[in-house]
């Protein structure tokens, strides 16, 4: 069988196939109509699912009766449209959407002053918001300032921590920059001797092995003496006793190369290599020995700074501290003000009242719907015995109440009077194609009525 929610989604229970009820309607014509039938028969099969607690009626409904029923379809889907229409938290007028019915009702007047008092809030809206983002955003805003001047004040201290410290870093990185300038230079005269060897193994196709690094270049010993330099095949000697008593023994790194052809560049540059080194060394008055006493000096000066500021790591860890609590206060800022937060705000300000709406609306509905219903014309039936047709209707219903595992509710079956009949009592044997069911629910008398403002439809469908 069709339910009653194919055209609203209305609350309905499938009755299985086995189960479905099965109704025989039989309608006169219109009221004043000599020839037309007089009577209907109501015959229903399964009688084990009929509800035996609550009457069979037909219901005999005027054009009137119907329209009453679709009118009040209308206002209901129009306060449902309203308030779908103003979920995104603006005001889009009760009067634009809603058609009050004209009848007086103390419900229906309830359910207005409602949706009045929701627009109004609607409306307000953004003045609530500046009020809730003042209310939330001053305090984080007090303390996003407290932060920066924290963090202001920890800054100050770094600087006179530094300053305190400032000449003594000086030093060191000027003699770091001395002694850097002194190792480059040292190494580049290391690689002019590696080149030159590597040229002159080469061009002499000499079967030893090129070098691809410079360690151990410029590496020697040593011999203060003023006698003549003694002789050494492994090493290649160099006579400096004229310039410091001294005879130095330099690394090769093999045999073939201890000549002065081979080794020029080597001999050439010992004397700058060994300024240099001379300039680096680890005596007093060298550079490493001043960088060293330098640090020395850094320590001290840090010491005075630690005792009137605390350690520098711990300054520059509290910077790091307040940074993430500016960042966290920031982002709190950024999410309170978002369009999601603005959202939720507006929503929260209106759950109650759309709770409340929906709540006057159901009740109010479901009164009226109550009352079209007991307005119409019925009759209660007992199955296979003829029924008399009151007044003049335009449609018939048959209301047969059902319950079953599957749940409960009612089965409602139209008829079209318009139709020409040949028979009276008219029988009409209820199909699957002619009869919708409708699920119990906790305002039973609205889905009733719109499933049978919607007669037309069904009977064409």
């Amino acid at each position: 069988m069709k339910r009653s929610g194919e055209k609203e989604n209305w609350k309905t229970i499938q009755v299985p196939p086995t189960r479905v009820l099965l109704a025989s309607l039989g309608a006169v014509l219109l009221a004043g109509c000599d020839s037309g039938p007089s009577q209907v028969q109501v015959e229903v099969g399964s009688l084990d699912t009929i509800d035996s607690s609550r009457p069979l009626e037909v219901l005999f409904l005027s054009e009137d009766d119907v329209e009453g029923m679709r009118s009040l379809g209308r206002f209901i889907s129009s306060v449902d449209n309203y308030l779908a229409s103003s979920r995104d938290g603006n005001s889009v007028g009760v009067d634009e959407y809603i058609e009050f019915p004209s009848h007086q009702d103390e419900a229906l007047s309830a359910l207005r002053a409602s949706l009045e008092r929701y627009d109004a809030t609607l409306s307000n809206a953004d003045v609530e918001w500046q009020a809730h983002l003042s209310e939330i955003i001053s305090p984080l805003e007090v303390s996003l300032e407290d932060a920066r001047q924290r963090k202001t004040e920890v800054e100050g201290q770094l600087s006179s921590w530094d300053e305190i410290t400032q000449s003594e870093r000086d030093v060191i990185e000027a003699l770091e920059a001395q002694i850097r300038e002194h190792e480059e230079k040292a190494h580049s005269l290391r690689e002019a001797v590696v080149e030159a060897w590597n040229e002159y193994i080469l061009e002499n196709d000499l079967a030893v092995r090129t070098l691809s690094g410079t360690n151990n270049v410029y590496y020697h010993n040593f011999q203060r003496t003023t006698n003549e330099c003694r002789e050494d095949s492994r090493r290649l000697v160099i006579d400096r006793r004229s310039e410091d008593e001294s005879c130095y023994y330099l690394w090769l790194p093999n045999a073939e190369l201890n000549n002065l052809e081979a080794s020029r560049p080597y001999v050439e540059g010992f004397p700058e290599y060994l300024e240099l080194m001379t300039v680096l060394g680890r005596d007093e008055g060298s550079l490493r020995h001043q960088l060293q006493q330098a640090r020395v000096e850094l320590r001290n000066a840090e010491i005075r700074a630690e005792n009137r500021l605390g350690t520098r790591w711990t300054l520059e860890n509290q910077v790091r501290q307040i940074e993430q609590e500016i960042r966290r206060v920031e982002s709190r800022i950024e999410r309170e003000q978002g369009e999601h937060a603005e959202r939720q705000f507006r929503s929260q300000q209106t759950r109650e009242l759309v709770s409340q709406v929906t709540s006057q609306q159901r009740a109010y509905a479901d009164r009226r719907a109550r009352d079209l219903l007991n307005q119409v014309n019925k009759a209660s039936f007992s199955p296979g015995e003829p029924v008399d047709i009151e007044g003049s209707p335009r449609y018939l219903a048959a209301i047969i109440p059902f319950g079953h595992f599957f749940g409960s509710g009612s089965a409602i079956s139209f008829l079209d009077m318009e139709q020409e009949f040949d028979e009276n009592p008219i029988v009409l044997r209820v199909e699957e194609n002619n009869t919708r069911m409708i699920g119990n629910d906790s305002a039973p008398h609205i889905p009733m009525v719109r499933t049978i403002a919607d007669v037309e439809f069904y009977l064409r469908n």
